[in-house]
């Protein structure tokens, strides 16, 4: 048994020898104790140790106290330096507890039992909160204490999820019953003890209970914070109400998910991938060289195999990119579509990042640091992937371009790539042919590879043609391409691949002539096979056969499961090659029209087909078809705002503001000016917002639409609250909330009350209204269970709690919203609601904890590329220096902060950081500076009539 035996958990105990210590002379003697113990490896200096605990006094009382405090400790341990192992170790510099003295401390107990995973050992050793109650005279030890505490229950509810988790698989039921209500007491809403409980009730013959189990889970998520339950909780009732429930399915299901793997995007390898090893070493050798940063571009005329190159490559430096393959057809998508889905490849949703430049901002901060490889396929213009060059200094880019001046433009480093040799030709041959078929023709085959110029999509079209032939001899082949090429008279840069082309097409029959063509519309974008049904106007089973021989013949290439792609010369020749060009083009508008309105909330199902939407509206224009696309852009309206599509978004309302003209819909024209408004706004381009908000309001009186008067004067309030307008933003959303209510659109009404009470906790100098509207729009959107709305609303009132100083209670509502957001993978929602947590524990004193949340949540938004919540988040860790002590480290955040509030004209955040920036060259003893930035921020306040800033202007200006 140790001499020394220290317990934390639960309550504070200590024995020597057998006896308790109780004669502690002070709480801080107490403490001083706690501290060095639980940090027992490192020596501490006297006057970190003196600062800790008597922050207030003079450095020599502090001092002094220390001496005292040591001395007393030492006496109630009964130790001395003369001691063979004393259990502290004291020096004229340094204070340490001997981590070698004969003692004991459950804490490391614990921490070693989750480190060597023993989870059953690690749960006997809880025995409750860390110090419970625990108090001491110094408030920066109590902020240390507070940390130590957080940090541990996070440790005891994984081990118990881990021990119940072991006991499952085990069939220890009332084991796993125990651990789970463990958890529950802990934290009543952890959903996975609640799969636990359920599971361990059913199988162990308690099946009604497990039942009621999933109705009180369901009941207290209802009441605590108005969701339903996770999609993994309903499936373990589904499996127990079924009565399929086993050890080994309960095992799978409360399974954590595995890790986000890094993605790979490089498309298949070629089929028939020859002759190009020098090539592939030469690019290996220079894309791993440190110092070569620049893009390596694979310059080459259309057929001579860049893509199939990249793609080759990309497989053969999977292992050498820790952080994945990025790929992206630059012909067939828009930059601002191929960052978000870059973002997303890695966990992150740039849907909420409004324009170019903010998603390039947080695809450039996400990709930093990562060793990832990136490939921009089929790059026409320079300007389109200017702001796809987002790379770090470990990442590595390649792109394919048929010009050499695109290389030169992006300052990339040139790569040319030949034709095939004729071995390399011959090779390819063979590998579709077969050695024996070729080496009978030697000579025919080899006037194949010098007919088509020895580029490899021409040569294996060719190939694959005499493959499905095998009576055609090489030489008839030779023959058809020679008369082909001069019965065409091409030129001479594309005779090999159209003379190919054309030979091939000779060989299909007419229904097979018909699918190839069809395939125009796509206009090489990848499709799926029930999309070309549609377009031919066929069975599905008929498309897909001859899309099987298509594939075999080259003419068409497979993407991923049920999806096929032109090559872009393939897809231009198919193009010429239309006899009912419109007609088709009917189907395919009809088509993507049908699957927008069928999957509109089915982000699954949109993905992959957003671009065939964008061209499917293009295409409605084309055809003067304007009631489509007026009916495009009312279906996707919701679709494109929620999953960021801005860019499609604006050039369909483009097209569909003509259509409606054209039409002369006024009703149509007016939702369609209030829609665009709608994205303009989520861009901050408030000027054009404007004009067509006047435009659709006007329109909106005439047709006496009260719904669509509603929502235009909610779009306007929302811009001027945001910039500062309270008095006119409120006459504007008072004036739709009331219009909503009396319509009936309760939720919509609940959204506008929840930018009031913003206004309200804004512009009166108590929260009182504020937090009674809020509460009021809080409890429609329980009725209506509307997560996103309750998960803003209860940041909302975590605001105002903190505003009235009721910290337990913001921290509540913070930590509900926080749940909410973390469900939903709503990255900018758990930031935001970060960002209120941090500001809490600000006013509790806590600052380590505050100072670690805000470094968290600001890397997460500086990946968001979020730069508003980026500067309120730097003057929270600004503040939180501030009452540390740390002014070098205020001051630089705080600055920060005011550069960007700047530039993003964000004048109350201004205003409120000039005041910070005021406080802290006070701190300073800098007076004078000190009331120039409050004076100026004050300026500002009133401007703005912001009634709580102006008050504790006043406050500093006046003292």
């Amino acid at each position: 048994m140790p001499r020394l035996s220290l317990t934390f958990f639960g309550a504070f105990q200590a024995e020597l020898n057998g006896e308790p210590l109780l004669h502690f002379r002070s709480a801080n003697v107490q403490g001083l104790l706690v501290y060095l113990a639980m940090q027992a490896k490192r020596p501490f200096p006297r006057d970190t140790l003196a600062t800790l605990f008597w922050p207030n006094d003079t450095d020599a009382t502090a001092k002094k106290n220390l001496r005292q405090s040591l001395y007393q400790l030492r006496k109630v341990l009964n130790d001395s330096d003369d001691s063979p192992q004393p259990f502290l170790l004291v020096t004229r510099q340094t204070v340490q507890f001997n981590p070698a003295a004969d003692f004991s401390l459950d804490l490391d107990q614990f921490l070693a039992a989750c480190g060597r995973e023993d989870w059953q050992t690690a749960v006997s050793l809880y025995a409750g909160t860390l110090l419970p109650g625990f108090f001491c005279d110094s408030e920066p030890f109590e902020a240390w204490l507070r940390v130590e505490r957080e940090h541990f229950y996070h440790l005891a509810l994984e081990a118990l999820e881990r021990a119940a988790t072991s006991a499952l698989k085990q069939g220890e039921f009332m084991q796993v019953k125990l651990l789970a209500r463990q958890q529950l007491a802990i934290e009543p809403w952890r959903e996975v003890a609640h799969r636990q409980l359920m599971l361990a009730l059913a199988l162990d013959g308690e099946r009604a209970a497990a039942v009621a189990q999933y109705e009180a889970c369901c009941n207290l998520l209802e009441d605590e914070l108005g969701v339903e339950p996770e999609a993994e909780t309903t499936a373990v009732f589904e499996q127990i109400r079924s009565g399929k429930i086993s050890a080994e399915r309960a095992a799978q299901l409360i399974a954590p998910a595995p890790d986000l793997p890094p993605p790979f995007q490089a498309p298949h390898l070629p089929p028939h991938f020859v002759g190009r090893t020098r090539e592939i070493e030469a690019l290996a050798a220079q894309l791993m060289e440190v110092e070569n940063r620049s893009p390596i571009a694979l310059v080459g005329m259309g057929g001579a195999g860049k893509t199939s190159l990249a793609a080759a490559l990309a497989h053969h430096l999977r292992d050498q990119f820790a952080d994945g393959v990025l790929w992206v057809n630059t012909h067939t998508s828009e930059a601002i579509n191929i960052l978000a889905l870059w973002g997303r490849a890695y966990g992150y949703d740039y849907s909420g990042l409004a324009d170019l430049g903010s998603r390039e901002l947080a695809v450039r901060s996400l990709l930093a640091t990562k060793q990832t490889l990136i490939v921009l396929d089929n790059v026409d213009e320079a300007a389109t992937v200017r702001s796809l060059l987002v790379h770090g200094d470990r990442c590595r880019v390649i792109l394919t371009t048929r010009n050499l001046d695109i290389a030169s433009v992006l300052n990339a480093v040139a790569f040319q790539l030949k034709e095939l040799s004729p071995s390399g030709c011959r090779d390819l041959l063979e590998q579709i042919l077969g050695k024996e078929r070729v080496s009978a023709e030697e000579d025919a085959a080899m006037e194949i590879g010098h007919l088509l110029h020895y580029l490899p999509l021409a040569v294996e079209i060719a190939a694959q043609r005499l493959k499905s032939r095998q009576r055609m001899t090489l030489t008839n082949m030779v023959q058809r391409l020679q008369d082909t090429q001069h019965r065409l008279g091409l030129r001479i840069s594309d005779q090999a691949v159209r003379a190919s082309f054309q030979v091939s097409w000779d060989g299909l029959d007419e229904d097979l002539r018909q699918t190839f063509a069809a395939m125009a519309v796509f206009g090489g974008r990848p499709f799926s096979a029930a999309a070309l049904t549609a377009v031919l106007d066929q069975e599905l089973f008929d498309t897909e056969d001859n899309l099987y021989t298509l594939v075999a013949l080259s003419l068409v290439n497979e993407a991923e499961e049920s999806r096929y792609y032109q090559h872009p010369l393939l897809a231009d020749f198919a193009a010429e090659k239309l006899t009912e060009p419109n007609e088709l083009k009917r189907r395919m508008v009809s088509y993507y029209l049908t699957l927008a309105q069928e999957n509109r909330e089915r982000f699954t199902a949109l993905d992959p087909e957003w671009e065939n939407i964008a061209a499917a509206i293009r295409a409605a224009d084309a055809l003067a078809a304007w009631q489509a696309v007026v009916d495009f852009a009312e279906i996707l309206a919701e679709s494109w705002l929620q999953y960021g599509r801005y860019q499609d978004a604006t050039e369909a309302y483009e097209l569909a503001e003509k259509a409606a003209k054209t039409l002369q819909s006024h009703k149509a024209l007016a939702d369609i000016l209030t829609q665009r408004a709608t994205i303009n706004v989520e861009q901050s381009l408030y000027d054009w917002a404007g004009q067509r908000l006047e435009e659709a309001i006007k329109l909106y009186y005439q047709l006496e639409d009260d719904k669509g008067v509603a929502t235009a004067k909610y779009l306007q309030g929302f811009i001027l609250y945001d910039q500062g307008l309270y008095a006119d933003a409120q006459e504007l959303l008072e004036m739709s909330q009331a219009l909503h209510t009396e319509l009936g659109e309760y939720s919509k009404a609940a959204t506008t009350a929840r930018s009031l009470s913003r206004i309200y906790l804004a512009v009166d100098e108590t929260p009182t209204r504020a937090e009674t509207t809020a509460s009021k729009a809080l409890e429609i959107q329980l009725q209506q269970k509307n997560k996103k709305e309750i998960m803003a609303t209860l940041r909302l009132l975590a605001e105002i709690e903190f505003r009235k100083g009721e910290l337990n209670n913001a921290l509540n509502n913070a930590t509900k919203a926080l749940k909410l957001g973390l469900e939903q993978n709503n990255q900018a929602e758990v930031g935001a609601t970060n960002y209120i947590i941090a500001s809490i524990y600000l006013l509790q004193g806590e600052y380590p904890t505050a100072i670690k949340i805000c470094l968290e949540t600001l890397t997460l938004f500086e990946k968001l590329g979020n730069r508003r919540y980026q500067s309120m988040i730097l003057q929270t860790l600004s503040a939180s220096y501030l009452r540390s002590n740390q002014l070098t480290e205020a001051q630089e955040s705080i600055e920060i902060a005011i550069k960007i509030y700047r530039e993003i004209e964000d004048r109350l955040g201004y205003g409120y950081a000039l005041r910070q920036l005021g406080d802290i060259f006070k701190k300073m003893n800098l007076v004078e500076k000190s009331q120039t930035y409050w004076q100026e921020a004050l300026q500002i306040a009133r401007f703005l009539n912001h009634t709580h800033l102006i008050n504790q202007l006043l406050d500093r200006v006046t003292n």
